[in-house]
């Protein structure tokens, strides 16, 4: 039988890997810089492999339509039929990267989850994921007969929803900048940075340390989550709290939506990243603060995906069910 291919095609980076039933055949991290196009990337990776794979599944950060995808942070157009056509493999299909999330939670073993709640999953029930990383990514699976639905959707562009004074503070902030103020302006890293300049438009004083190395041009969001680890900073430890509370109230909306019994999976890089900052409690008690139905939305499990391969994992499920003609 002739291998599969799975790639995670990110804004900077792509991971690429190529299989032949259990086995990992060759396993590549590529600098997106480096090509351009992503032709040329998958050249280089199938001549060192020295095999041609029957499918390959792509999991692309961007809309996918009619199997096509403009890249979102990236001058690529990704056409996975052209693609099937000049790397001679029979069926190249894409699909959105938090889709290749969806397809890749069935994949991971227990050691790539770390619970927030850690109830039991109704393996037959719906599970909901989302993920906070440059922006915020949802989605849902259905089980069906044998196999499962996975949906994706842009509910992070849904409106921000503030549900106490503070919240509704933020809210008034952030519309000072932009017309609309959707849930992701909070839930991502660029939302850490918005929630740390509103405290800091609010009169709190960084600690000078903090307010020094976003000066010098740092990542606001990996500063703040670092500070806040450490708790050696007011305003850094204020802000992630803020940030976990929007997500917890987020993630409960969704589950509200799906009723996901089945679990609701946190994925994204940001939640694995400060997970013991998230496991302090403003997520959870957010997530479960639904009033009438806040028993059924604490009933629901939620785990931290730890795995960063997970979309990699998700892309070469997809290959493997469509190779062997599911």
């Amino acid at each position: 039988m002739r291998p599969i291919l799975a790639g995670d095609v990110g804004g900077t980076k792509t991971f690429l890997r190529l299989v032949a039933g259990p086995d990992v055949l060759l396993d590549r991290r590529y600098d997106c810089t480096a090509y351009g196009d992503i032709t040329h990337m998958l050249r280089d990776f199938l001549a060192e492999a020295g095999r041609v794979p029957e499918v390959a599944v792509l999991g692309v950060a961007g809309p996918v339509m009619n199997n096509r995808c403009y890249a979102t942070n990236l001058p690529w157009v990704i056409d996975g039929d052209r693609l099937a056509l000049d790397l001679k493999i029979a069926q190249v299909r894409l699909i959105n990267d938090f889709a290749a999330v969806g397809w890749g939670i069935r994949a991971l073993a227990p050691e790539d989850f770390s619970p927030l709640n850690p109830a039991e999953p109704d393996p037959a029930g719906p599970v909901a994921f989302l993920g906070a990383g440059t922006g915020l990514g949802e989605g849902f699976l259905i089980p069906c007969g044998s196999g499962e639905v996975v949906v994706t959707s842009e509910g992070g562009h849904a409106d921000l929803a503030p549900r106490n004074e503070k919240e509704v503070a933020v809210l008034r902030y952030l519309l000072r900048v932009h017309k609309r103020v959707s849930v992701e302006r909070v839930v991502s890293g660029p939302g850490i940075a918005n929630l740390y300049h509103f405290l800091v438009y609010s009169g709190r004083s960084p600690a000078p340390e903090v307010r020094q190395a976003i000066d010098l041009g740092g990542d606001i969001a990996a500063i703040v989550a670092e500070h806040a680890r450490a708790r050696d900073c007011e305003v850094c430890v204020e802000a992630i709290e803020l940030f976990a509370a929007f997500y917890g109230a987020e993630a409960g909306n969704l589950a509200l939506k799906i009723l996901p019994s089945g679990g609701v999976y946190l994925a994204g890089g940001i939640a694995a990243k400060i997970l013991d900052l998230m496991q302090a409690g403003p997520f959870m008690a957010a997530f479960g603060d639904k009033g009438r139905l806040s028993e059924l939305v604490r009933s629901f499990p939620v785990r931290v995906i730890t795995n960063p391969k997970v979309g990699l994992l998700g892309a070469a499920r997809l290959a493997g069910s469509l190779a062997s003609g599911g």
